[in-house]
């Protein structure tokens, strides 16, 4: 919900707790039980963390899931990154570190942008080997958390030996589901 992403990113702001709380409800009015949305590079982790936190348990006691979509290396429209070039820690251990932390606020699921935008994309290797790392990583820190491959499906990317690069997903760990995004 692009309109709420004010409200599930910034704790900061007096009312937007309350909000989410009214709009989990207007979920189940609506006969909907699942919330997503995209991870910005605007949150203050230490901040928002618990914030989180205090809505997925909310969410949870309803019968609402709670989940979002990142990126490893999406540069598109503020995302938050799984790797960072100028961290100094490996892009591995990157990931497994950040998804710990963001793992340990009770949410349902997390999806994966693969791209470095919609229309740009990163070593084919490297990704599906990040993919693969998450993944497994997920597995085994959090088996009941869906994971899944967010697919842009109108898109023309390429892979470098032909095919479409939002594909890549069906050569990693099959437990990686997907997320299409439709227009």
């Amino acid at each position: 919900p692009i309109v709420m992403s004010e409200y599930l990113l910034r704790p900061d702001v007096d009312g937007y707790r309350e909000g989410v709380s009214r709009y989990l409800r207007w979920l189940l009015r609506s006969r909907q039980n699942s919330l997503t949305f995209h991870l910005l590079n605007t949150i203050d982790l230490e901040a928002w963390l618990p914030y989180l936190t205090s809505i997925t348990t909310e969410a949870a006691e309803l019968g609402v899931e709670v989940g979002f979509v990142t990126g490893f290396v999406d540069q598109q429209q503020n995302a938050f990154r799984l790797v960072m070039p100028d961290d100094p820690r490996s892009p591995e251990q990157q990931i497994a570190d950040k998804l710990d932390l963001l793992t340990s606020t009770g949410i349902s699921l997390i999806g994966f942008q693969i791209g470095t935008s919609e229309f740009t994309k990163p070593d084919e290797n490297e990704i599906l080997g990040w993919m693969n790392l998450a993944v497994t990583h997920l597995e085994m820190s959090q088996p009941e958390l869906e994971v899944y491959a967010w697919i842009h499906i109108t898109c023309g990317l390429e892979l470098d030996q032909g095919g479409s690069f939002y594909h890549l997903p069906l050569q990693a760990n099959e437990r990686l589901g997907a997320f299409v995004h439709t227009t």
